[in-house]
């Protein structure tokens, strides 16, 4: 009986030691998209930009696409000013992404306007995220667009980075297995 009681405690022990593995800290990714410090979007004037697309590329940073990286959502920031001339009230947008529709002619009259878009994670498999923003109506400065996404994974080390007291229980487990077997042994 007490065989299979220290088996069934070493046993345990080297089990729990192996399976707490906790991730290292998140790696956090960004990128930034300025298309110029007076780029007008128009919806009605020739000449003038009426539609804008970029693509978002996370693979250039450091850590990008280690195996086993799991990313949650993101957030792209997206920031416009009214260019405060004639027919001002009259600024609408919409804005797409890869996984979503950010705004469908949307009101965007606030001098300072920005609004905030979850990503879903799925868009995230290539790290790269097509954006497109439309002027429906009015005129408007694009002034930035921003991505920020977080993976679990550091960028040094692929796999789970072990706690301390996982090496603790798996030193117990192989102990408790050592000190059996010297006694079974005599």
């Amino acid at each position: 009986m007490k065989k299979i009681a220290l088996t069934a405690l070493a046993t345990g022990l080297l089990i729990s030691g192996l399976a707490n593995n906790s991730l290292a800290i998140p790696l956090s990714y960004t990128e930034s998209y300025n298309p110029g410090i007076n780029y007008l979007m128009n919806a009605t004037t020739t000449g003038q930009h009426k539609t804008h697309t970029w693509t978002f590329d996370i693979t250039d940073n450091t850590g990008w696409n280690i195996p086993g990286q799991i990313f949650g959502n993101g957030t792209i920031a997206l920031v416009v000013e009214d260019d405060r001339g004639p027919g001002d009230g009259a600024e609408k947008a919409t804005f797409t992404f890869d996984t979503g529709t950010g705004l469908t002619n949307q009101n965007i009259n606030d001098q300072a306007w920005s609004g905030f878009f979850t990503v879903d994670a799925s868009a995230f498999a290539d790290g790269l995220i097509s954006a497109t923003l439309t002027a429906t109506d009015g005129d408007f400065y694009f002034r930035s667009a921003n991505l920020s996404v977080k993976s679990n994974y550091n960028t040094t080390d692929t796999q789970p980075v072990p706690e301390p007291s996982t090496l603790l229980l798996l030193g117990a487990g192989l102990g408790v297995l050592s000190f059996w077997g010297k006694k079974k042994n005599r």
